[in-house]
């Protein structure tokens, strides 16, 4: 394995009742980089990220997270999921808390811990509300706070600001890159959206589908920079991926 790389994925294929869903898949991480995951629905994106996980398990090939290959979820990989994944009976805190009260952690230090991140998504003030009396933005917002609550290395996203209005998506955008950037965290996002994927990926990939491969990996360089999103650097690499996506769609 390459020196600092993190996550590798080699020759990995996956099929689902005897279709190919992805196959050939190659590329790897570096510790603290970023991923962008882009392509049409169908074209296994999802099914990637969950083999990353470890939650599900390749037909062929593998994923090597410091050179040891993956089988089976770990404790320094973290999920955000589409549908916030909250439990609707229990407290903010307490939804926090979760993945630090199944792994036995002592009430003193979830405490100290569940505060910690709270603060840091600024959602102190709602922690004692139930998730049905919180907005989708604060429901996101506490789904990254317990993401982040037992400082994984590893953070893997699905569409997770798709059902987001447009002002409150890239807010939570500009959270998480400032996170992400801040504590080193090494992150892999799937996305539909063009702008979300070239506004968070420091590495582009663009899948085609049936089956799904990797059509392209684009590196983006001025990524971190203070006004990326206003940049014409931002547009043109949009625009680049927006071209390859159509060009695939057309052949």
């Amino acid at each position: 394995m390459v020196s600092g790389e993190i996550i590798k994925v080699h020759s990995l294929s996956k099929k689902f009742s005897g279709i190919n869903v992805l196959e050939n898949i190659n590329f790897a991480i570096k510790k603290g980089e970023s991923l962008s995951i882009i392509g049409p629905s169908g074209c296994g994106k999802t099914t990637l990220l969950y083999i990353i996980g470890g939650l599900l398990r390749p037909d062929a090939g593998q994923v090597l997270i410091h050179g040891r290959e993956v089988k089976g979820a770990k404790d320094d990989v973290a999920f955000i999921l589409q549908d916030y994944g909250l439990l609707p009976w229990k407290t903010v805190r307490e939804n926090v808390e979760l993945g630090l009260k199944i792994k036995g952690v002592e009430k003193t230090t979830r405490d100290a811990l569940s505060l910690r991140a709270l603060q840091e998504l600024n959602i102190e003030k709602l922690s004692l509300r139930f998730p049905s009396n919180l907005s989708g933005g604060e429901k996101q917002r506490v789904a990254i706070a317990r993401a982040l609550v037992s400082s994984p290395e590893i953070l893997l996203m699905d569409e997770p600001f798709s059902s987001l209005d447009t002002l409150t998506r890239e807010k939570l955008q500009n959270t998480i890159k400032t996170i992400q950037i801040e504590k080193k965290l090494t992150m892999v996002i799937v996305t539909h959206s063009i702008e979300e994927g070239v506004f968070l990926g420091d590495k582009i990939i663009i899948m085609n589908s049936h089956p799904g491969r990797v059509e392209v990996m684009i590196e983006n360089k001025n990524r971190r920079s203070l006004d990326f999103r206003g940049s014409q650097h931002f547009y043109k690499i949009c625009n680049k991926v927006r071209g390859i996506i159509e060009k695939g769609e057309r052949e």
